[in-house]
């Protein structure tokens, strides 16, 4: 498992791994912003989630994902916070239920579980 203490050093690492591409989450679709166009929620999934306590305890964190979209083969970085009031959109949380990555019922965000999964069998989810 790949473990960074700021998350600077997991988009570094994210980019070195091929995750270059930016995305901006626009309701149930990702922005692509390099090429200006929407990415719908059916052509992408999550293949890596790394969570970051806010550092100033305003409870709201961040979250960086590592975001693959099929019929492009484009990899790329979603990145967001997430207040315990606000919550996780639900097209990320269906994703990740999707890959048994997140209960409903636990609140709390199991993030470095899709990190941990991915890395102990050697493949990506889809």
């Amino acid at each position: 498992m790949r473990t960074h203490s700021i998350f600077h050093d997991t988009i570094i690492d994210l980019h070195r791994r091929g995750y270059c591409e930016d995305f901006v989450l626009f309701g149930d679709d990702l922005l692509w912003v390099q090429d200006k166009s929407f990415i719908r929620a059916n052509n992408f999934s999550i293949t890596e989630c790394h969570q970051f306590a806010d550092p100033l305890g305003k409870n709201e964190d961040l979250v960086i994902f590592g975001i693959l979209v099929f019929c492009q083969d484009i990899k790329g970085i979603l990145m967001n916070h997430y207040s315990y009031h606000s919550g996780i959109p639900d097209v990320i949380t269906k994703k990740l239920n999707d890959m048994g990555f997140y209960s409903s019922k636990n609140q709390q965000r199991n993030c470095s579980n899709l990190h941990d999964k991915q890395n102990k069998e050697g493949t990506a989810y889809h």
